[in-house]
């Protein structure tokens, strides 16, 4: 593609037609000659913006057609575990010259179908070509509403810690696509398929709204750092200890044995697809939840404590801050 702002014929055969709007919270959207997207919201509800979220994004056979789903869902679920309703995401993309408009196409198409599923809207921001860039990036910002006479952020000590699903399932899905061919020498294709199917559990949207309703007021997606990285982040942001169990933190055996043959610690690991709570009635929560098909489990307690402690049986060890990134640049 040529350098500088899209064409008006590639913008309309493969971005417009990727654009999902709802005209019921959309007053106007990017386009020739507009250069942002005005959302309409009933008094007293606000417009909330996600952190905006980005990668290099993969065209390679493995991953072309997840990468950006997993993105799209990461930028609706911190949305979400903000207490919003998401009512879009803004796609912005920089890319190289030599990509292909096959390649702008299937993005948005995967983008699309992700934003259909959830029934929002899915609005374009910058979508440009540079020479300076030898990789297409990707940002993705999610916009929901909530409501603002609600104060969101409550955490306090002897709330329960609850987990929706189970960890890694973004990695697990990753690490199953990129390394299917040798993994079907360890493993039946059946297996291998379970793994690669938890992509369907990838958003946390069903949980977070079950959760508002129940009134919970402090929610974090399990991203980089894994679950460790996302407990360390909770109690230290609240200036609390906590406690949790090892054993009661939910892992798919699929796993617990690709991460074992690699090498890699599930536990660390990226894992969009699970939302950490911290709730008042955990057990009440947790069968709120199961009624709406969503599988959860309390795994600890935040305490008024420093300390943040693992306990695995009458073993006692401290967490410490993990590396963001423990899946490695090659495995992403």
């Amino acid at each position: 593609m040529k350098e500088g702002k899209l064409s008006e014929p590639v913008w309309e055969r493969s971005v417009l037609k990727g654009i999902v709007t709802r005209k019921e919270n959309m007053v106007s959207g990017v386009g020739l000659g507009r250069t942002g997207n005005i959302f309409k919201t009933g008094e007293p509800y606000t417009i909330v913006s996600s952190e905006a979220d980005f990668l290099l994004w993969d065209s390679s056979p493995y991953n072309r057609d997840i990468s950006g789903k997993i993105l799209f869902h990461r930028a609706v679920n911190a949305c979400a575990a903000m207490g919003a309703k998401p009512v879009a995401v803004q796609v912005q993309l920089l890319c190289p010259l030599a990509f292909m408009e096959s390649d702008l196409k299937a993005l948005m198409s995967s983008l699309k179908e992700e934003a259909e599923k959830l029934g929002i809207s899915l609005v374009p921001g910058k979508i440009e070509s540079s020479s300076f860039v030898y990789a297409p990036y990707l940002v993705l910002n999610g916009i929901g509403a909530v409501k603002t006479e609600e104060p969101y952020y409550k955490i306090e000590a002897g709330q329960e810690l609850l987990l929706t699903k189970w960890i890694a399932i973004e990695s697990t899905v990753l690490l199953a696509r990129k390394y299917e061919k040798e993994l079907l020498s360890h493993f039946t294709p059946v297996f291998l398929g379970n793994a690669q199917k938890l992509l369907q559990y990838i958003s946390v949207v069903p949980e977070a709204l079950v959760a508002v309703r129940h009134g919970v007021k402090a929610m974090l997606p399990i991203e980089e750092g894994g679950i460790f990285g996302t407990l360390w982040e909770l109690a230290k942001g609240a200036g609390l200890g906590l406690e949790v169990r090892a054993k009661d933190i939910p892992i798919k055996q699929e796993t617990i044995e690709i991460c074992e043959l690699y090498h890699k610690n599930p536990y660390k690991l990226p894992s969009a697809g699970s939302l950490l709570m911290a709730v008042e009635h955990g057990e009440q929560l947790k069968w709120e939840l199961l009624n709406a098909g969503i599988p959860s489990t309390v795994i600890g307690v935040l305490t008024d404590k420093s300390e943040r402690v693992l306990l695995n049986g009458e073993e006692k060890r401290f967490l410490e801050l993990p590396k963001m990134n423990e899946l490695g640049e090659g495995d992403n």
